[in-house]
């Protein structure tokens, strides 16, 4: 195991723990639902405090496909979707927006074929597209609320092993 992944994995098991240390002893009285409220709070918190982690974590994803592409040259192993999830969860962490075209070479396939993906992506709610302030002529795209979520939890599930 390289240096760098034992430190993440003992970065988030930090996290982890410190997590569990903040975390309400006493169960509300009013029942599951309160609890489950609060449970899905605390983590939207963690998610948010782990992004730089996260982040780092799907910019390895997506940089060790590109690698495993520039060595194998091979076209069989293609997923764009997941690279634009990738790309797009590395992007918003680091506060910048995707336009179409960023987006379309994130996915490593044909403009026409990302493009498609990108689609199916915003009817499944993982994506949405906004039209640019400054120039109609831009569309970005960014993760929804539940991709966002999604992939977080992915990623910190990742980040645990």
């Amino acid at each position: 195991m390289s240096t760098s992944i034992a430190l993440r994995k003992i970065a988030s098991l930090l996290f982890q723990l410190a997590n569990n240390i903040e975390k309400v002893v006493e169960e509300p009285s009013d029942g599951l639902l309160l609890k489950r409220r609060n449970q899905c709070r605390s983590e939207l918190y963690v998610l948010e405090r782990d992004k730089p982690l996260f982040a780092s974590i799907a910019e390895d994803d997506y940089e060790a496909r590109r690698m495993r592409d520039a060595h194998l040259k091979c076209d069989l192993f293609g997923e764009p979707a997941w690279d634009i999830l990738l790309d797009l969860y590395v992007q918003q962490s680091l506060g910048r927006q995707v336009n179409v075209t960023s987006s379309c070479i994130a996915s490593n396939v044909p403009h026409t074929t990302a493009l498609r993906y990108l689609s199916a992506l915003e009817k499944r709610g993982f994506v949405e597209r906004s039209a640019s302030e400054a120039d109609k002529r831009i569309t970005y795209f960014s993760l929804t609320q539940m991709g966002l979520r999604r992939m977080g939890r992915y990623l910190q599930e990742k980040a645990l092993r």
